[in-house]
């Protein structure tokens, strides 16, 4: 990809005075004040915390509200989830490039 991109002809940006960046000086005082960051780093905890999570609560929801083992069923039933899945998006996009 880097060769295609070097040898590759691309046009000439000339960007106005809106779109160039501003200096690092004002930077961590911009972030501070907004707190943008740490609302970016609770959602990525949140998310993760999260998704370690369920794991661990749909194996225990196999194992004792159903009685399946998990290792077994559980996963030919998710790996089914998302094959299907997999189908349907790609009829869904299909469907939509004809329409």
């Amino acid at each position: 990809m880097i060769l295609i991109i070097g040898v590759s002809r691309l046009p000439k940006v000339e960007r106005i005075a809106e779109e160039q960046a501003g200096s690092w000086n004002h930077t961590p005082e911009t972030i501070s004040q907004s707190g943008s960051a740490c609302y970016f780093f609770a959602s990525t905890f949140s998310t993760w915390d999260r998704n370690k999570a369920q794991p661990t609560g749909c194996h225990s929801f196999w194992l004792r509200i159903i009685n399946f083992d998990p290792r077994t069923v559980g996963a030919n039933a998710v790996s089914w989830f998302w094959g299907l899945m997999t189908i349907g998006c790609l009829l869904g996009i299909t469907s939509a490039e004809i329409v």
